[in-house]
C-alpha cells in the first residue's frame, strides 16, 4: 500500500469514527437483563427490546398508562444484529413470546 493511500484512507477512518461517535452521543446507550449492550434514539428504564420475526432489527418497546406496548422505534443490539436471536431460541437461552404492540 503507497504512502497516499494510507493518507487517504487515514482520513476516511477519521470521519467514520467521527460521524459514529456524534451519532452515539445523540442516541442513548442501554443495557439489558441480559448484559447486552445497546443503542436507540430514546431507550429508558423500564423499555424492552425485542426482536421481532421478519424484521430487520432489534425494536424498542414501552408499556403505555393502559398496560399496552408501544413501539419506541429501532434499536442496535450488540451481538442480536446478526440472527443471534434465533440461535440463542433454538439452544433454549431466549424465549419465543406473543406480544400485542398497539
Amino acid at each position: 500500500m503507497s504512502r497516499a493511500s494510507d493518507t487517504h484512507g487515514s482520513g476516511v477512518i477519521n470521519r467514520l469514527r467521527m460521524t459514529i461517535h456524534g451519532s452515539l452521543a445523540q442516541n442513548a446507550k442501554f443495557t439489558t437483563k441480559s448484559d447486552y449492550l445497546g443503542v436507540s434514539n430514546d431507550a429508558r428504564p423500564g423499555d424492552r427490546f425485542v426482536v421481532v420475526a421478519g424484521c430487520e432489527v432489534p425494536v424498542l418497546l414501552r408499556r403505555n398508562e393502559e398496560n399496552h406496548f408501544v413501539l419506541v422505534g429501532t434499536a442496535f443490539v450488540l451481538g442480536l444484529m446478526d440472527g443471534e436471536a434465533m440461535q440463542g431460541v433454538r439452544e433454549v437461552k431466549a424465549k419465543v413470546e406473543m406480544i400485542k404492540i398497539r
